[in-house]
């Protein structure tokens, strides 16, 4: 639980990223991503009042943090879904085989996390945190990998948010195994180093969203082969290729269904 100063910090940069989503109008252009951050907020307040309200037991007010958490991790799952689609919505072939293998994966990650936690709902939803925290860690690695090696070039607060999602679930994941490691003996000190890692990625995050993020989501028309080749003859001709053979693929499959 994160202290009085801490929280106040948290949303504070949670509800001024809202301010500047809303204000300039990005929300339209990334609404899971601001679903996420409202979401994080509501459950902030909602943790820092039952944490606060002597009258409830503790049962039912660690019951309500695994609900929530349940929630956010949803909207976590649906704004990483939503930033990799914004890096490869114009090759739209790539992206029909990216969904479905999200899709495939977070389907796994849900029935692996029920059957791990033996009955247990909250043991489940613990299992299905650290699993999508690994997950987030290899999708955005691998997606920063594609990027570099076909030389796609996303605008620059667009990786931002994709960055922020990385660094973050890089720490979870620390944090994650240093406690299963050392128990609680760390407890404050990871719970300092998240707080302030959340505080520059929203930090981040705010800078990103005061520039316009239409760019990243508008409709892209893929350049032609000419211009691929010009750009990077062999990278950029097989980058074409593979996206021109999954288009046909998938629109092809689309027909017969």
């Amino acid at each position: 639980m994160a202290t009085a100063v801490e929280f106040a910090l948290l949303a504070t940069l949670h509800v001024a990223l809202l301010f500047i989503l809303l204000a300039r109008g990005n929300w339209r252009h990334c609404p899971n991503f601001s679903a996420y951050v409202l979401v994080n907020l509501l459950q902030g307040a909602a943790l820092l009042l039952l944490y606060n309200h002597e009258q409830l037991g503790n049962a039912f007010v660690q019951a309500c943090a695994w609900i929530t958490q349940a929630v956010v991790l949803c909207a976590r799952a649906l704004a990483i879904n939503e930033i990799c689609r914004h890096f490869l919505r114009k090759y739209r072939g790539i992206w029909a085989l990216a969904w479905r293998l999200l899709s495939a994966v977070f389907l796994l990650l849900a029935v692996g996390s029920i059957f791990s936690a033996r009955g247990t709902w909250e043991r489940a939803i613990g299992y299905a945190d650290l699993g999508l925290e690994f997950t987030i860690v290899a999708t955005l690695a691998s997606l920063f990998a594609f990027a570099r090696y076909y030389g796609v070039v996303p605008p620059r607060n667009l990786q931002v948010l994709a960055f922020g999602f990385f660094l973050l679930s890089c720490i979870n994941v620390l944090n994650n195994v240093t406690l299963t490691r050392f128990g609680t003996a760390y407890d404050g000190i990871w719970n300092m180093l998240s707080a302030l890692s959340f505080s520059a990625v929203l930090i981040a995050w705010i800078w990103a969203a005061s520039k316009p993020l239409g760019s990243a989501t508008g409709a892209a028309v893929l350049p032609s082969p000419a211009l691929y080749r010009s750009l990077s003859p062999e990278l950029n001709s097989r980058l074409h290729a593979l996206n021109s053979s999954l288009q046909r693929f998938f629109d092809q499959e689309a027909h017969e269904l």
